[in-house]
């Protein structure tokens, strides 16, 4: 059993609880049904539903696979706390500039840092990942604040 994995599920569902629980403190402007908490509220039971997933998979596995090359086992888990902490970072100052930016400006940086975390170094694709970001980002701005109507940090853009 990888008590890594499982401890890592515990931390996904605590994150998910303590996500869910903060969420009430989020103003709610919204005029139609969907309003600002629907997101947080909804990301945090997928965070509980996949910490819960995460631990199942640990414990259906009945023993540890041979691995043939264990110098690469050592690095794969540097190298994913390395992403998961620089994800964490990178979460922090999105919330941190959210306010001051905005969501379009924010959520578009945030979104390209991240794709170039989670991507592998000799696969980075700059101006794909820069027009990915840009159009996900006024996509999402366009949908909740213009059909949900969803009140977001205009930032120096407003």
């Amino acid at each position: 059993m990888n008590k890594k994995n499982v401890g890592l599920g515990i931390f996904v569902i605590v994150l998910g609880i303590a996500m869910y629980l903060a969420s009430f403190g989020i103003k709610d402007f919204a005029a139609v049904g969907v309003g600002a908490t629907f997101f947080p509220r909804l990301a945090s039971v997928g965070f509980v539903i996949l910490g819960t997933l995460l631990i199942g998979q640990v414990l259906r596995q009945s023993k540890p696979v041979a691995n043939a090359n264990p110098s690469s086992e050592a690095t794969i888990p540097r190298k994913n706390t390395y992403s998961v902490i620089l994800s964490l970072c990178l979460l922090i100052v999105f919330l941190a500039l959210l306010e001051t930016l905005g969501y379009v400006i924010c959520s578009a940086l945030y979104i390209f840092f991240q794709i170039l975390i989670l991507t592998p170094e000799k696969k980075k694709k700059y101006l794909l990942y820069g027009t990915i970001s840009a159009l996900s980002s006024l996509s999402t701005y366009l949908l909740f604040a213009r059909v949900f109507q969803v009140m977001i940090p205009n930032g120096i853009l407003g």
